[in-house]
């Protein structure tokens, strides 16, 4: 009888050589999901980005047509002073031959001087208009520097049948819409939670007591699993997850609705806006050049002596008053003019605020 020999006390060699691979089939989509919500919230995040650079390219060219503005008035207020300066020299004289009171110079220095004091003023708020340019455009206050042009600018000509396609061109309302389909991909992965997970793994190698028994084929083993893997009770955890999940996804519907609904409003308030505008700007032109018709007709009677100097300043006054209001109007479409969706001005809303200021 020949006897067993036990492995007990011994060191026996297993040398083992594995590879183990494993794959999980997107069958309910829950990956997917995830991934596309991933995508579109990136998305979201790059409108917005793109919607705050919008935003401060607006911000320049608003700030840029105010400054054009104020050198058109400051160029204005030049011509006025020298102008001014002609009416008091015609007092004077009048007033030195006898035929003028010292009223009537007292009256024409002090138009020259508002004049110029109007001047200055108009320097400070063109620094106080360049300074933010220069922040905007990431360049030192202390140096930057841009020339002075008296040319009157005037935005492009927006036609009145604007396509709605348009408005999707829009950051804030790319951004909005990317939300919606984030909080859409989010209901999905919330709704492919309830069923179970299918695993695929598969294992293969070699395994023996010696390196030389490798090639030999019952060294050889391999496995092929399919595990399924489910939660049989989470306490309502997924159902309050997935009710979360439709909360939000119809919080983002309605937050979208409302950047659509705005889109609208602000595009059809600039429309009307320009409309106003345009129709006064052409009332006001025929305004400046009546006042300065009055006030060519009261130099030439206060200088045969007809009227007072108290009609001249009447009439100076009034004409550059209706100029003043003239270049406001032709600024007040880039100043009213913003429809980006960050904190839009309302273009009608300025419109009577500028009127306002104006009286």
């Amino acid at each position: 009888m020949v006897g067993r020999t036990g492995l007990a006390g011994r060191t026996v060699w297993d040398n083992t050589a594995a590879l183990s691979a494993s794959w999980e089939p997107d069958l309910f989509g829950k990956v997917r999901h995830a991934v596309d919500s991933a995508r579109a919230r990136q998305q979201s995040t790059a409108a917005t980005l793109a919607s705050v650079e919008l935003s401060m390219h607006a911000e320049v060219a608003v700030d840029y047509f105010d400054l054009r503005g104020i050198d058109t008035q400051t160029e204005l207020l030049r011509q006025t002073v020298v102008a001014f300066q002609a009416a008091l020299d015609i007092a004077t004289q009048r007033f030195n031959a006898g035929v003028a009171s010292d009223s009537d110079v007292a009256l024409a220095q002090t138009q020259l001087q508002t004049a110029r004091s109007h001047l200055i003023d108009l320097g400070v708020m063109r620094a106080q208009i360049e300074h933010p340019i220069a922040t905007l455009i990431g360049e030192s206050a202390s140096t930057f520097v841009l020339p002075a042009s008296a040319t009157q600018l005037a935005p492009p000509d927006i036609p009145d049948g604007v396509p709605s396609q348009l408005l999707e061109r829009r950051p804030d309302v790319a951004a909005a819409e990317r939300l919606v389909a984030a909080s859409n991909a989010d209901v999905g992965s919330a709704t492919a939670a309830f069923f179970p997970d299918l695993m695929l793994s598969l294992t293969g190698g070699y395994e023996s007591g010696g390196f030389s028994q490798w090639a030999s084929a019952p060294s050889r083993f391999w496995a092929v699993g399919l595990p399924l893997v489910g939660t049989l009770f989470d306490g309502g955890l997924r159902k309050q997850k997935l009710n979360a999940a439709k909360a939000i996804y119809d919080s983002a519907v309605a937050d979208y609705r409302q950047v659509v609904l705005t889109s609208f409003q602000e595009v059809e308030d600039n429309l009307a806006a320009l409309r106003v505008l345009g129709e006064e700007s052409g009332a006001q032109r025929m305004a400046v050049n009546a006042a300065q018709h009055e006030l060519d007709l009261a130099l030439q009677l206060y200088k045969g002596g007809a009227v007072s100097y108290l009609e001249v300043v009447t009439a100076q006054s009034a004409a550059l008053a209706n100029e003043r209001t003239a270049i406001d109007i032709a600024s007040a479409p880039a100043r009213c003019q913003r429809t980006t969706g960050e904190s839009p001005r309302r273009p009608l809303e300025c419109h009577l605020r500028c009127a306002r200021d104006r009286q």
